[in-house]
């Protein structure tokens, strides 16, 4: 888990994101990984825009509307790794 404070560089409000991993070795040449990232789809859009977005506080005024760059939503990542090996 990964945990952001309010209104940092992409202008949204606090927020975590999850991120999973499982791997597996069938044999001592084979590797087999499996990975979830943003799982609770925290955020997610594909523009940047006034959605989600955290207005600034200025000193002396209103509040100064901000755009926001939304999160990659939820993505499901399989890797495999073969070690093969030349015979002599």
């Amino acid at each position: 888990m990964q945990r952001f404070g309010e209104n940092g560089i992409r202008n949204l409000p606090a927020y975590s994101v999850y991120n999973a991993a499982l791997e597996y070795r069938p044999s001592a040449s084979v590797k087999l990984t499996l990975l979830a990232t943003n799982i609770a789809n925290t955020y997610s859009g594909d523009f940047v825009s006034s959605r989600f977005s955290v207005p600034l506080a200025t000193s002396h005024g209103p509040m100064l509307p901000t755009l926001a760059a939304p999160l990659t939503g939820a993505r499901l990542f399989f890797n495999a790794n073969f070690k093969i090996s030349h015979g002599e």
